[in-house]
């Protein structure tokens, strides 16, 4: 065997080895840093576990609260908080998700070689390309929030894609049963997983009149998975109101369209890509290099632009986009296979680039953001730290980062404030030490009258500050924060206490 191409019969190969070894790589920072709970809705999760596990709560009554308070209907998610939240390691629960999401990206890797049958021996993509989704970053957030309901997306959606897939090689009209049983477990999770069911809907109407890859195969799956797709839609737009109020009010043209003109770049750009792959498929599909390409590879830019369709009378936000990396990655993988293509030495060039890529995404995203999650951890204890030696202390925490103020408040039991601007008036109100609580992603405190005069605690991302009152002083106050993490794994140094 060619070391350099992954090519052979051996069990072992490089690209093998060097998938499970970025696997470990993550698995052994996590321990070694220790993340702890993260800011978003980890509180609101443990609350519910321990209402559910004490008897106060039944799981019925959270997914009916739901309904009725949030017009949401997600009960494989609570069905997660009552099991995940009380296990209260949120380590443990990392590492099993980054299990649980690596084997997917396995899956991923043979989904590809079922779309390109002429990769279908390349063990590259099946163990190194899948690795390139990371590049596109919200997708770690999959991985690292424990109440990050779009992992249910990614990872039933996977299931079923491969499981499709599956069905349409051997024309299993089961295999289609299953595979739309698995969206509605993803929609279950989170209601974003619509767009699987839609995607596959889109797609199976036009396999049915215009590809023929399995028109009687496709004429089922359109009928299951539209009348499946005008139910949900029908229950969603029944139980919209409350926090969800807002979309209902958005789902027009008008709105919508609004919506995509404003959009930021990025966001725009996903719709190009989107767009631009499926114009490519059909012109490549008619040339040599890309003949082989099988239909199916259209849900991928489909489930993309079903997906931020949804999203537009909503918002962007980065962790709502995590479940595209995958379909953002084989829609790619279309380019890739057309630029390899034109010489070995241009594919050698092109799987090297792909290599160091994942490299300096892995230092450079992904362990940042897990030592990010260990100070969020250590903050805590400092918190919980100062408390003890000043029971009665008042910490302010500047905007805009109202969920992290409400879960600090939580985990640590601390009297914070959340304030734009500390005043000498503000320091008489404490009964006993005043001190500033900011991090990395708050924005600076105004200070009038009022100095920060001692470094209390600091972390890679976090920093306390004791306050101390300075008539005529005047100062717009950020501290600057260690930039690279992966200094921390490196050192991992103390938290400095005065």
């Amino acid at each position: 065997m060619n070391l350099m191409t992954g090519y052979g019969n051996q069990r072992i190969s490089w690209p093998l080895l060097f998938f499970l070894c970025y696997a470990l790589v993550i698995l052994g920072v996590t321990v070694y840093l220790q993340p702890g709970w993260g800011f978003m809705d980890d509180a609101h999760g443990l609350d519910n576990a321990q209402d559910f596990w004490s008897g106060k709560r039944s799981l019925s009554a959270m997914i009916a609260g739901d309904i009725h308070s949030f017009g949401r209907f997600r009960p494989l998610y609570y069905l997660w908080v009552v099991c995940a939240y009380a296990i209260k390691a949120p380590v443990m629960i990392y590492l099993f998700v980054t299990v649980i999401g690596f084997g997917a990206l396995l899956a991923w890797g043979r989904i590809i070689t079922h779309i390109f049958p002429d990769a279908g021996q390349d063990i590259f993509t099946r163990y190194v390309y899948p690795l390139v989704f990371f590049a596109f970053t919200p997708f770690w957030n999959i991985f690292m929030y424990v109440s990050v309901q779009e992992k249910f997306v990614y990872l039933f959606g996977t299931a079923a894609i491969y499981v499709l897939l599956q069905a349409y090689r051997k024309e299993s009209l089961r295999g289609v049963f299953l595979s739309l049983g698995l969206v509605i477990l993803a929609m279950a999770g989170k209601e974003i997983g619509l767009a699987l069911i839609a995607s596959f809907f889109v797609f199976a109407v036009a396999d049915w009149w215009l590809i023929g890859l399995a028109p009687r195969l496709s004429r089922w799956m359109a009928a299951i998975s539209g009348t499946v797709l005008i139910g949900y839609i029908f229950l969603i737009r029944l139980i919209l109101g409350g926090y969800t109020a807002g979309y209902k009010d958005k789902m027009n043209v008008v709105s919508m369209v609004k919506a995509a003109l404003a959009a930021p770049l990025m966001i725009k750009g996903i719709f190009c890509v989107a767009l631009v792959t499926i114009a490519a498929y059909f012109i490549l599909s008619r040339t040599r290099r890309a003949a082989g390409v099988k239909p199916y590879f259209l849900i991928m830019p489909l489930f993309v632009l079903a997906y931020m369709v949804i999203l537009l009378p909503w918002r962007f936000a980065n962790y709502l986009l995590a479940p595209l990396a995958p379909f953002l990655g084989v829609s790619v993988y279309l380019f890739f296979v057309f630029v390899c293509s034109i010489h070995p030495k241009v594919a050698a060039a092109s799987r090297f680039l792909v290599i160091v890529l994942t490299v300096i995404i892995l230092i450079n995203v992904i362990i940042p953001r897990i030592s990010k999650m260990a100070d969020k951890r250590k903050i805590v204890a400092a918190l919980v730290d100062l408390r003890q030696v000043h029971p009665r202390a008042k910490f302010f925490y500047p905007p805009p980062m109202m969920e992290t103020f409400e879960a600090l408040r939580y985990f640590s039991g601390a009297d914070i404030v959340y304030a734009g601007k500390m005043e000498g008036g503000m320091l008489a109100k404490c009964v006993s030490s005043c001190y500033l609580l900011i991090n990395d992603e708050a924005a600076p405190m105004e200070l009038e009258s009022v100095v920060a005069s001692q470094g209390m605690y600091t972390n890679g991302t976090w920093a306390i500050y004791h306050m101390d009152r300075q008539e005529g002083a005047h100062a717009v106050f950020k501290p600057d924060f260690v930039g690279n993490h992966f200094y921390y794994l490196i050192s991992r140094p103390k938290a400095f206490v005065y």
